[in-house]
């Protein structure tokens, strides 16, 4: 069980001269597309000696559209460079009609948009050559109707499918202060053979007025350290994963802008770890396997 850290554009030729250490990186994987591009060219060297996690934002696997089949395909030349030792994208959609959003905007969690997603993950896996992993996303609305809570969701998904979660519990925390509802109740409730990564990252605190009353919304801005709850929750999840995994999970680091000095990002991926580190040593109960 290791902990990486989200590389960005700041950090990239320092981890390119090995000066910027970690198990492995994630970086996002339409900024590195461009075949002849200087960020290819920092990937691939990079690459050759630290493993590379590649993070989708642009597959739009919950859009009701056909997938891109060239967005697949510039990927699946990505993949084939550089044997990326995970590759993610979100439970979201951003596309309607070949117009893009810049956004990762909600997906209706019915029977319909469960099967349109399972279509595009088959077709996104069998494209790129390797199984993938969704992501849960941050919730700032919530539909009048479905016929699943997101749980139920992506763990219908990954059966369906194959493919794995990952689970963003800092994605959990904002999404259940915003609802209303219950991150604790959220991760008792997930099917930790499924999960494969966990991310870790920070967010905004905003006050909004909406029909003359003035609330906090949380942002999941990624551009802050990881606040105590979140920290606590990550605690609650390797409880669950220390009683309930067979197989280890690595954890990630996300921080997207203002970005800080990368001693910061390594400090906090050293609480991860040793969060990790703490819980994986525990005994497990009778009737437990790991």
């Amino acid at each position: 069980m290791t902990v990486g850290i989200g590389l960005r554009a700041p950090h990239m030729l320092a981890a390119v001269d090995k000066k910027f250490h970690a198990p492995w990186f994630e970086v996002h994987t339409e900024n590195f597309l461009s075949l002849h591009g200087i960020a290819r060219h920092q990937l691939r060297q990079i690459a050759s000696h630290t493993p590379i996690s590649l993070h989708g934002v642009g597959l739009s696997l919950g859009s009701n559209s056909d997938l891109n089949r060239s967005h697949l395909q510039d990927i699946r030349m990505l993949i084939d460079e550089i044997d990326p030792c995970r590759i993610s994208e979100h439970l979201s959609w951003g596309e309607f009609e070949g117009q893009y959003f810049n956004d990762l905007l909600p997906v209706a969690l019915n029977q319909d948009a469960l099967n349109a997603m399972v279509s595009h993950v088959h077709q996104a896996q069998e494209t790129l050559g390797q199984r993938i992993l969704i992501e849960n996303p941050s919730q700032y609305l919530s539909f009048l109707e479905q016929d699943f809570n997101e749980v139920a969701f992506l763990s219908a998904l990954c059966g369906q499918t194959d493919c794995g979660l990952l689970l963003d519990i800092n994605n959990i925390y904002v999404s259940a202060h915003n609802l209303g509802g219950n991150a604790t109740e959220y991760l008792n409730a997930v099917n930790w053979d499924q999960v494969e990564e966990i991310h870790l990252a920070g967010h905004t605190r905003k006050q909004i007025e909406l029909e003359g009353q003035s609330l906090e919304i949380l942002i999941d801005s990624h551009d802050s350290e990881v606040c105590d709850e979140v920290w606590e929750l990550f605690r609650t999840a390797n409880i669950a994963i220390a009683a309930n995994k067979p197989s280890s999970i690595d954890c990630l680091i996300e921080w997207d802008s203002n970005i800080p000095d990368y001693k910061v990002l390594q400090g906090q991926a050293l609480k991860a770890q040793a969060i990790l580190d703490e819980f994986n040593k525990l005994p497990l109960e009778e009737g437990h396997v790991r």
